[in-house]
């Protein structure tokens, strides 16, 4: 995976609302907990209907170059990822609101490298 998908996964469980991102999508549901903090998740459903809804909703793939099958997708502070099962064409949907954080992790370089 890399440093950048795994930062994006990392985001998926900070402390912002998602509030508004995920709105109108069937069967989410929206857990604060304090470790970290709003998370919202979908019941597994198919890959294609979410991407479907994803595309409608304004939302853009991150195109990642990483062997792992989830993808991300972003519209404005909004972070989604799918999160297929493997060996099926089911998926769970996992989102979170980023707002500042994303645009830190992404201006900030790794300079171990």
């Amino acid at each position: 995976m890399t440093k950048l998908s795994i930062a994006l996964v990392g985001l998926l469980f900070t402390s912002h609302a998602v509030a508004g991102c995920f709105e109108g999508f069937p069967g989410i549901a929206v857990e604060k907990t304090q470790a970290f903090g709003e998370v919202a998740w979908s019941p597994l459903m198919s890959t294609a209907e979410i991407r479907a809804w994803l595309e409608t909703e304004g939302f853009t793939e991150v195109v990642l170059d990483s062997p792992e099958p989830d993808t991300f997708w972003v519209r404005g502070a909004c972070l989604a990822q799918v999160s297929e099962l493997k060996g099926s064409d089911q998926a769970w949907l996992i989102g979170s609101e980023l707002g500042q954080v994303l645009w830190d992790v992404l201006e900030t370089r790794d300079v171990t490298s």
